[in-house]
């Protein structure tokens, strides 16, 4: 086990930590794990199996791979068996095209989303790949790394910011209907840490005239996922290691 630094640790956070270890020794003592390959997709230096920037995969019910990779903005389709099936759009504006999509995910009817702020739309395929429509939406930002959830309605859990007289003000859990005919404001989120601490990870440089960002190598980044309740767990880019739980309205 790694040595963990404790300097800042309270001593309940101590305790906890001790027998957490403890814990842990004791099931690895019982348990062991074997990790075992049985598949490995990718490799080549050109074509469908060379991957450059893999952003997304999605997994449906036959247990095929559908992986997105942001440099080529196309989704491919492989069998359980590792077999390429099809690729699934391309780079550009036009009817099941994407420009600069940020993740995919399967609805409970089985229909594959693909979040594309660039284009302003969701951009919508059915269980095979084939294109069946896009849904224009307005974005309040662009996210980065799209990974929503179903809920137990059907409905596809999201965040994003408000907007408030035209301009971004805070975050809200949003639903949106799969039929496509309305999107659900469920409650405003709080945020995970703060200006402050996702600052503490950038060189700032600031002019008369401009503001420049540059990211710290090995900073602490801040992670987070989203629960099939609309609930968060997300670790703020903070240097005190903390896990928190996010309720809407809480």
């Amino acid at each position: 086990m790694r040595a963990l630094h404790v300097g800042h640790l309270s001593r309940i956070g101590l305790a906890t930590l001790l027998a957490a270890t403890v814990a842990c020794r004791q099931e690895t003592a019982e348990t062991r794990w074997t990790l075992t390959e049985t598949l490995r997709i990718g490799g080549q230096e050109v074509g469908p199996t060379s991957f450059d920037y893999v952003k997304s995969i999605a997994v449906d019910s036959l247990g095929r791979l559908f992986i997105y990779d942001r440099s080529t903005q196309d989704i491919r389709l492989f069998g359980a068996d590792g077999q390429l099936v099809r690729v699934i759009g391309r780079k550009g504006s036009g009817p099941g095209e994407l420009r600069d999509a940020e993740g995919i995910a399967f609805t409970r009817d089985g229909k594959l989303w693909a979040r594309d702020a660039a284009n302003g739309r969701f951009t919508i395929f059915d269980g095979e790949g084939a294109f069946e429509k896009h849904w224009p939406m307005y974005y309040c930002t662009s996210q980065g790394a799209w990974d929503p959830r179903p809920d137990g309605e059907g409905r596809l859990l999201d965040q994003d910011c408000v907007v408030r007289n035209g301009r971004a003000s805070g975050y809200a859990m949003l639903a949106y209907h799969t039929d496509l005919s309305r999107v659900d404001t469920l409650g405003e989120m709080p945020e995970c840490g703060s200006d402050a601490l996702a600052e503490s990870g950038t060189w700032i440089t600031r002019t008369p005239t401009s503001t420049s960002y540059q990211s710290i190598p090995y900073r602490a980044a801040a992670h987070s996922a989203l629960g099939p309740r609309g609930e968060v767990w997300c670790v703020p880019n903070s240097s005190r290691y903390e896990l928190l739980l996010l309720r809407r309205g809480a």
